[in-house]
């Protein structure tokens, strides 16, 4: 499945992906993600592996207390990349 609008709020995530889960294997990876780096990109390739369609979900900035100026990229900046 390839959407062109990636980003979603978790409602509409679930109603995009309902019709789908009958017939694929769904695979969801969820944290900050505030640095992204190369472990990041291998569990993201090793999850995928797993199933037909990788979901990626981003806990919000609001969320994270990982000390001064953390989190490093706020929501804004990880969803603007794609």
């Amino acid at each position: 499945m390839r959407q062109n609008n990636k980003i979603h709020s978790l409602e509409k995530l679930a109603e995009v992906l309902e019709p789908l889960r009958a017939r694929k294997r769904i695979v969801h990876c969820h944290g900050v993600f505030d640095l992204l780096h190369i472990g990041h990109i291998r569990y993201f390739d090793q999850a995928k592996k797993m199933g037909d369609i990788l979901v990626v979900t981003i806990t919000p900035d609001r969320y994270v207390n990982k000390g001064p100026h953390r989190p490093g990229s706020g929501l804004r900046e990880l969803r603007c990349r794609k």
